[in-house]
């Protein structure tokens, strides 16, 4: 009996850190495709909008204290004051609600440990519940008089160029590169460029981000393809 129960513990051993990975490796394939599905809804935004991408939700000094001026044209509608499903790319994701929420988070992320914003930042509209954000080249201005949207047939090597990623905590909608770190979660490495002074070769940096491009495609990148101008600038060759 003593035998059997040590060879049920030995196989134990053995297949737990092998479920472990296939977790993570789906959890993984699920977060990738999430970014491929807002990448796809997009292009069909642009499509059905002159070409003009959404904006990227900016926040601004509003009088006092500083909030997010929230604007029709905001890609995603986060703040707890706005209903998500009304989001301008939503409708082009056919899901919503709690669909619609599971999307916009990686699996693997634990968004409500998200620590809460101060107040002084962005009074009652709670903190940033999801994954993913756009890269902020999408759009410049932070009030609605001074917005300019770029449009898709602006962006140049677009199967190069980073529409959204996985930011490591993110406290708003947008992803503001070079100094805007990406996410260690699928994996770790250290960087071999410094774009930032605050993040100087060989400190610990992600692997295996996931990303979705001007292009509509997904794929996994890595924290110096992201800090590399080329690949997240409107013009960048």
């Amino acid at each position: 009996m003593l035998v059997v129960v040590g060879i049920i513990a030995v196989l134990i051993a053995l297949l737990l850190p092998a479920l472990s990975r296939a977790r993570e490796n789906a959890a993984r394939v699920t977060c990738l495709s999430n970014l491929r599905q807002l990448g796809m809804a997009m292009l069909l935004y642009s499509n059905e909008n002159q070409q003009y991408f959404p904006s990227s939700g900016a926040w601004v000094r509003a009088d006092s204290p500083t909030v997010y001026t929230e604007m029709d044209e905001d890609w995603i509608w986060w703040q707890l004051d706005r209903d998500i499903n009304q989001s301008p790319f939503a409708r082009y994701l056919n899901v919503s609600g709690d669909k619609l929420q599971r999307l916009l988070q990686c699996p693997t992320d634990n968004v409500m440990d998200r620590q809460d914003l101060p107040s002084d930042i962005a009074l009652g509209q709670g903190k940033y519940r999801y994954s993913y954000t756009i890269n902020q080249a999408v759009s410049s201005g932070n009030t609605q008089s001074t917005l300019q949207c770029t449009k898709a047939v602006q962006w140049t090597r677009t199967a190069e160029k980073i529409l959204f990623s996985e930011e490591i905590d993110p406290n708003d909608s947008r992803w503001a590169p070079p100094g805007d770190r990406l996410t260690t979660r699928h994996g770790s490495g250290f960087k071999q460029i410094n774009p930032v002074t605050s993040y100087p070769v060989g400190s610990v940096c992600g692997l295996n981000i996931n990303a979705a491009f001007v292009d509509g495609h997904a794929e996994p990148i890595t924290q110096d393809y992201a800090d590399d101008p080329r690949h997240y600038l409107i013009g960048g060759q």
